[in-house]
């Protein structure tokens, strides 16, 4: 009972292609609290999955669609990036306890509830949902601050630097959001000794300055795969985004995005993901904001 009533309160899925997800019934519009679609659904929509809400080929959203059959969530879903990829759903726990950052929980609640299962077995004494996610999130707690404890104690050796290919390109990408209107400039400079690059473009519904960082280095990559370039250098101020890369995906606000740049990693004969100084990254950081200044005066004036 225990378990499945944390389980049934707490857990909420992070969009990749949408397959996973009964659109109506099951919590995926926030990522800090269970949020569904409000009702009712009509008979032809009642079992609809959120991959249908996509538009086959391109696994963006269909906003016609969206507008029609959630015309109160249409807002809150366009600001969701699915992946272009079709990286699989995820189900994940929901909020961020104080004082755990990034590290998993669900490993430690299954331990408290066994252990209130034992307990209510043996002892016959039964521990409320509340205490036993209490007592997961301190010996979480305590776990990661032994950790960091042992890790300032032992003497790393940092890892190797790669070995940089001869005339491998440099890209450095940046953005620039807004946040009432929800845009993102999202600007890059690609270059090597030879020759260079500078592009841009506007998001629409960005829910974050992190979506918009994110948003910014897949569509550069994209931009780089369309040119052929298979040696590159990646570069980006946002230091959230590089962790989350080199972790593997461990941010699930930009889950769809990371899952993308990820997948794109395949094309490139050699490629790193590196921090870059907000100061180094000047380029970049004019491309992202001259052209959202210039889009947010065209609907200024509109």
């Amino acid at each position: 009972m225990v378990g499945r009533d944390l389980l049934k309160t707490n857990l909420g899925w992070t969009v990749g292609n949408g397959e996973s997800i009964p659109a109506w019934s099951e919590p995926w519009l926030d990522l800090q609290t269970q949020r569904r679609p409000t009702g009712p659904a009509t008979e032809l929509t009642q079992n609809i999955t959120v991959a249908d809400l996509l538009l086959p080929e391109k696994r963006e959203w269909d906003m016609e669609k969206v507008h029609l059959i959630f015309p109160h969530e249409a807002e809150t879903i366009l600001r969701i990036k699915p992946s272009l990829s079709g990286a699989p759903d995820k189900l994940v726990w929901l909020g961020s306890p104080s004082g755990i950052a990034q590290g998993p929980l669900a490993p430690w609640i299954l331990w408290q509830i066994w252990i209130s299962r034992n307990t209510l077995v043996f002892n016959k004494r039964i521990i409320s949902a509340e205490e036993t996610l209490s007592k997961a999130i301190a010996a979480a707690r305590e776990w990661q601050v032994n950790q960091k404890k042992e890790t300032q104690t032992r003497c790393h050796q940092p890892p190797p630097a790669p070995t940089i290919p001869r005339g491998c390109y440099m890209l450095q990408t940046d953005a620039a959001w807004d946040e009432r209107t929800k845009k993102a400039g999202l600007g890059w400079t690609l270059f090597s000794p030879e020759r260079s690059y500078n592009s841009s473009e506007i998001a629409d519904c960005t829910n974050s300055p992190l979506v918009a960082e994110s948003l910014a280095l897949r569509q550069a990559l994209r931009y780089c795969r369309n040119l052929e370039i298979k040696e590159i250098r990646c570069q980006s101020d946002s230091t959230q985004l590089v962790k989350a890369i080199k972790e593997g995906n461990s941010n699930m606000e930009i889950y769809g995005t990371v899952a993308d740049i990820l997948f794109m990693v395949e094309c490139f004969d050699f490629i790193s993901f590196e921090w870059l100084s907000r100061e180094k990254n000047s380029i970049a950081d004019s491309l992202a904001k001259n052209i959202l200044v210039g889009e947010v005066c065209v609907m200024a004036s509109a």
